[in-house]
This record gives C-alpha cells, sequence and structure tokens, in this order.
C-alpha cells in the first residue's frame, strides 16, 4: 500500500504584493502545500496576511521562522 503524501509547510518571508499576490494564490491551488507561517517587518502586512491566512504563525523576525519545525520551505 502506498504512503500517503506529506504536505509541504511553507513559509513566506515578506507579505508584499509580490507575495500576496503571485505566491500566496499558487501555493492556495496546490493541493500538497500548506502555508504554516508568515514574517514580514511591517505590522498592516503582517495583520492583512494573517486575515487572509488565519492559520497560519506570523512573525516580524524572519529568525524566528526559520526556527518554526512547522516550516518545510521557505519563500
Amino acid at each position: 500500500m502506498p504512503h500517503p503524501k506529506k504536505p509541504v509547510r511553507y513559509g513566506i518571508v515578506g507579505l508584499g504584493q509580490v507575495s500576496m499576490k503571485g505566491h500566496v494564490p499558487e501555493l492556495l491551488n496546490i493541493p500538497d502545500a500548506r502555508i504554516t507561517a508568515l514574517c514580514d517587518p511591517s505590522d498592516e502586512a503582517r495583520a492583512q496576511a494573517a486575515e487572509r491566512l488565519p492559520g497560519a504563525t506570523v512573525y516580524q523576525d524572519y529568525d524566528q521562522l526559520l526556527a518554526n519545525d512547522a516550516v518545510d520551505v521557505v519563500l
């Protein structure tokens, strides 16, 4: 019996237009992709991204995101 495919868990550093209008919509269309962490120095950008992706952990400092064991890939 084949093993079920594990989702790839993504962290996104930088929540500007490229990420929010490009990376995020594309990742949301990939069945095995999960956005688990977000990072940006802007309070406004973090708040908007957290509203759109309520299951993701949000960071101001990317070192904290990189230390998150729930992230496999960082964009």
